[in-house]
C-alpha cells in the first residue's frame, strides 16, 4: 500500500523527512511540504549508486532537490557522501560494483543538480556542504562519526540518511543500529529486520507527488522497516509496516 501524506505546519519549525526505500530514474523533482523545512530524509539501504531499475533514481533526485532546494532551488547543490573511497578514482570502484559503468546513471543524475564528493565526515567541515548523504555502511558507523553527524543532524542541516541490518562498520553493531543513537531521539527507530524478498512497489498515479513526484514503482530489497514513537506520519507502508515517515520538529532559536 502507498500513499503520500502531507502535514503543513503554521509556526517556525524544522521537519525531518524520513524514507525507507531504495531508489534510480530521472526527471524534474515536485515538492509537497512548503510550509515546513524536511532537513532529514532517511531510508533502510545503502545500494544507492548501483541500483538503476525502475523509478529508483528519480526517487533519489527528489530527495537531494528537496533537501538542497534552499540553495538556488535545489540546483547545483554540493553535496557530501560520508564515504571515503570515491568509486570514480579507486581502483577497485570501492568495491562496490566490477563495471564503473553501472554507476554512469547515478553519477550523470547528480551532475544535473549539483557535485558531490566522497569523504568521512570526521575529515571535513560538513557545514560546507549543501547536503550529506550519511551512509552508516560505509563511513558513518563509529562512535567518532557518529557523533559528527548527530550534531549535524541536530543542527537542522540537510541530511539523507542511509542505513541497513547487512552490514556494519562497528563489529557487533548493525548501519541500522548506528543510525538509530541519531534518528532514535526524534522519534524514529530502524528495526532489526532484515527482509530479503525482492519487490517492486507500485506508486498510484494520484500518490505520484511529492517525494514520489513521477515515481511509478520502486524496486525494494532488504530495505529496513522503521518504527514511529513520536512527531512522524507515515509516507509510504507495505506490510512489513512503515517505509516512509515524515516528521515535524519545533525549532527552538
Amino acid at each position: 500500500m502507498f500513499y503520500w501524506s502531507r502535514k503543513n505546519g503554521t509556526r517556525r519549525c524544522l521537519a525531518f523527512g524520513i524514507l525507507v526505500l531504495v531508489m534510480i530514474g530521472c526527471d524534474e523533482p515536485t515538492t509537497d511540504v512548503q510550509q515546513s523545512q524536511a532537513s532529514v530524509i532517511t531510508w533502510g539501504t545503502t545500494g544507492i549508486m548501483y541500483v538503476s531499475s525502475h523509478d529508483n533514481l528519480r526517487m533519489l533526485r527528489n530527495f537531494l532537490s528537496y533537501l538542497g532546494r534552499g540553495h538556488d532551488g535545489g540546483v547545483d547543490i554540493r553535496i557530501l557522501y560520508t564515504m571515503e573511497c570515491d568509486p570514480r578514482t579507486h581502483q577497485e570502484r570501492c568495491w562496490l560494483v566490477s563495471d564503473i559503468e553501472r554507476l554512469d546513471p547515478f553519477f550523470n543524475m547528480i551532475a544535473e543538480i549539483g557535485s558531490i564528493e566522497f569523504v568521512r565526515p570526521s575529515l571535513v567541515d560538513l557545514y560546507d556542504s549543501d547536503v550529506v548523504i550519511a551512509d552508516f555502511c560505509k563511513g558513518a558507523g563509529d562512535e567518532a562519526e557518529i557523533e559528527h553527524i548527530r550534531e549535524y543532524v541536530e543542527s537542522g542541516r540537510p541530511t539523507l540518511v542511509l542505513a541497513g541490518n547487512h552490514c556494519s562498520l562497528t563489529p557487533g553493531k548493525t548501519s541500522a543500529a548506528a543510525a538509530n543513537e541519531v534518528l532514535s531521539p526524534l522519534g524514529l527507530t530502524f528495526s532489526t529486520l532484515d527482509p530479503r524478498d525482492p519487490t517492486v512497489m507500485q506508486v498510484p498515479e494520484e500518490h505520484r507527488t511529492g517525494l514520489l513526484g513521477n515515481v511509478s514503482s520502486v524496486w525494494i530489497w532488504r530495505v529496513v522497516p522503521q518504527s514511529i514513537t513520536r512527531n512522524f506520519e507515515p509516507v509510504l507502508e507495505s506490510d512489513l509496516g512503515v517505509l516512509a515517515a515524515i516528521g515535524t520538529f519545533e525549532w527552538v532559536q
